[in-house]
């Protein structure tokens, strides 16, 4: 098998995933790992992506953003997802998350401001202040935004997941200046297995294990039971493209990959076909690598 002289950018990965959460089963089944009681009580039937044009041109123009809407207890909620494919770790990805939803706060305020209110949840004046013989006018309560965040870099992520953790207060009683934001954080390849194995077809779980793999082999170990039971179309076709993006990054060669369809069920077949060739390719390689790493520490001890 050559080496392919390409390895998949983190753009590929970017819109595989994004392509993923376009779905509803995708978003349901990451919230499913947080181990709160809210998660139980969302209505994950009601659960909605939102149209480009709810989406302010600002945000798009630094986020390419996933944002769907769902309801708890009868209100809205709205899960502003990001994706990040990182070789280090941000220590202001807060600061981020606290641009974007306000951007996007500030939009739902715009959308919101000619709208007649009937939500009970409002903001009403003080009577005081409205004049004699006027209704006091509503304006409605904003929904609650949560953002989290998919991490897939190599290092743990370290970084604050709120403003206080990167914003420096000077003295005692200041901290109720500092800006209340927060994000989930989904550090997949920290997940430990204990946790993944309390969920079963979860889609978000396969797609860490399908993420963990570290050969073809071990890939087409993950994958055999994933295609076995996924039967959305469009979700087949996230993940066969996935699949193609991971077989890259373990070093399949751009134009094996392309002659396979975006299908999930002939990447398996391939892999499954293919997988003694390439297993028996993958040993030689490490077995070369060692021997060039022994002769290249004998040069060094002779010079």
């Amino acid at each position: 098998m050559p080496e392919n002289p390409d390895p998949p950018i983190p753009g590929q990965y970017d819109k595989t995933y994004r392509l993923l959460y376009s779905y509803p089963e995708m978003v349901e089944d990451t919230l499913r790992l947080i181990d709160e009681p809210w998660v139980d009580e969302l209505d994950f039937s009601t659960l909605e992506k939102m149209a480009e044009s709810h989406v302010s041109e600002r945000l798009d123009l630094r986020f390419e953003d996933v944002v769907w809407k769902v309801r708890w207890r009868g209100s809205d909620i709205f899960l502003c997802l990001l994706i990040e494919f990182q070789s280090t770790v941000d220590p202001y990805m807060v600061v981020r998350i606290l641009l974007y939803v306000a951007l996007f706060y500030d939009d739902l305020v715009r959308q919101m401001r000619d709208k007649e209110v009937s939500d009970p949840e409002v903001i009403v004046p003080p009577e005081e202040v409205v004049e004699p013989g006027e209704e006091a006018p509503r304006y409605a309560k904003l929904p609650l935004v949560i953002p989290f965040v998919v991490y897939n870099g190599r290092p743990t992520w370290w970084a604050s997941l709120d403003m206080a953790g990167v914003i420096h207060v000077p003295a005692a009683g200041l901290e109720r200046f500092l800006p209340q934001v927060r994000f989930l954080l989904f550090d997949q390849r920290r997940l430990p297995e204990d946790q993944l194995a309390r969920f079963v077809q979860n889609l978000f779980v396969e797609l860490v294990r399908l993420e963990k793999a570290s050969s073809p082999e071990e890939l087409n170990e993950k994958l055999g039971p994933l295609a076995g039971w996924v039967g959305n179309p469009g979700i087949r076709r996230a993940l066969a493209v996935f699949v193609k993006v991971a077989l890259a990054r373990l070093g399949l060669a751009a134009d094996e990959l392309g002659k396979v369809d975006d299908d999930l069920g002939e990447v398996t077949n391939m892999l499954a076909e293919n997988l003694i060739d390439w297993k028996n390719d993958f040993e030689e390689k490490a077995l070369e690598k060692g021997r060039e790493e022994g002769r290249e520490e004998g040069r060094e001890e002779g010079r």
